[in-house]
């Protein structure tokens, strides 16, 4: 059984916080902890360390304006390759690590669920089953990005 740690940022033990992102308040990067089952196996670190990304990246693009109630962030499994990891359907900024949900590479839980979940997470599996290189993926409908969506001039 995967057991997770909740944690809205976690650091290597002895290393300081890192500095608060502008516009953040401080019980937004608070470190707190829950166990909670999310798959088949034992989590490693590894796969702690990058739950926690995954809620930092969520919290920090939305706090930035990057990603709204409708972007989402995942990340590719380092100890199965051909899954990914993803927040189910919830606000980027509320994302704690008890919400991240593990896929397969065709967008279906690993694991039944009763929560909602992203239709995008297609999206994201898409480019995961396509691109083995690809490690993470953040979706997003930021305004200021979009021109470079459509404009179709190479940056």
């Amino acid at each position: 059984m995967i057991v997770e740690t909740r944690a809205v940022w976690c650091r290597p033990a002895g290393k300081a916080r890192p500095p608060a992102v502008a516009g953040a308040t401080v019980p937004m990067l608070h470190f707190g902890c829950r166990r909670r089952p999310i798959g088949g196996s034992t989590l490693s670190s590894d796969q702690q360390a990058l739950l926690s990304e995954i809620v930092a990246a969520s919290r920090i693009l939305a706090i930035e304006g990057v990603i709204d109630s409708f972007g989402h962030v995942s990340a590719r499994d380092p100890a199965q390759p051909d899954s990914f990891l993803m927040p189910r359907t919830r606000a980027a900024e509320l994302v704690e690590t008890a919400d991240i949900l593990a896929f397969d590479l065709d967008g279906a839980p690993l694991r039944p669920t009763g929560q909602r979940i992203f239709a995008e997470r297609a999206i994201h599996a898409a480019i995961y089953r396509a691109r083995p290189d690809v490690m993470a993926v953040c979706h997003h409908h930021a305004p200021a990005m979009l021109p470079y969506g459509i404009a179709g001039v190479p940056l």
